[in-house]
């Protein structure tokens, strides 16, 4: 969230990812899931596919410049659909309208909609990730709809102030990795989700980050406004 609300909106960002913070250690990413209403008569991505050929695609999201939205974005633009936007105050308003069948789609943490799958309330389509899902393990991926090249993940992260002295921050980090490669620590990261946890990260994360995270917003003409 850092990343993309310095970029998309640049005024109201009041730090700098280049000097401001030096990351610590990385806890994981949450995967994400396309859904749609299990009534849809869109039952797989190549009927979403031809149905956006017919008409714009509605897809619902946490707000602009949200993963939600960014996710979505690239799908639609993977399968080259025609599709509207619409932006709601967080993600729970978006589901219910998924759920009331005023939109066609929302992509969304897996998290968030496990629930609804599994109450038969939201079909998934899509997993949109570079890999299959191994609890969806029927879904395609990012990779099976053609896009080689997807790398847009909502990952968790420990930082800190850039201005702390050198020594605490080596301290420090040196505790969180050994927390972080504890079995029970990574058993209960892994029962909420998240996937790469405490993978090795450089210094200059934040940068590439931004870089890249910047280029995936500009693609998708998405701003503040």
């Amino acid at each position: 969230a850092v990343v993309t609300a310095s970029i998309v909106n640049v005024s109201a960002a009041n730090y700098n990812l280049e000097t401001d913070f030096v990351p610590l250690e990385y806890i994981g990413h949450i995967p994400m899931l396309l859904v749609v209403n299990s009534v849809s008569n869109i039952h797989t991505i190549q009927d979403l596919q031809r149905e956006c050929r017919r008409r714009p695609i509605t897809y619902g999201s946490a707000g602009i410049g949200s993963a939600t939205h960014i996710s979505s974005s690239i799908v639609m633009e993977t399968l080259q659909c025609s599709s509207t936007h619409v932006p709601y105050k967080g993600v729970g308003p978006a589901l219910a309208d998924l759920q009331g069948r005023h939109i066609d789609l929302v992509t969304d943490f897996v998290t968030s909609v496990r629930p609804y799958i599994d109450a038969q309330l939201f079909r998934p389509l899509l997993s949109v990730d570079r890999v299959r899902n191994t609890d969806f393990p029927g879904l395609p991926s990012m990779t099976d709809i053609g896009n080689n090249d997807y790398n847009f993940y909502n990952w968790f992260i420990l930082a800190v102030n850039s201005s702390a002295p050198a020594a605490e921050i080596a301290q420090v980090r040196d505790a969180l990795s050994r927390v972080i490669q504890r079995p029970d620590v990574r058993t209960q990261l892994k029962e909420v989700g998240l996937q790469g946890i405490g993978k090795q990260i450089p210094r200059s994360f934040f940068i590439t980050e931004f870089q890249k995270f910047k280029k995936i917003i500009n693609r998708a003409n998405i701003d503040a406004k």
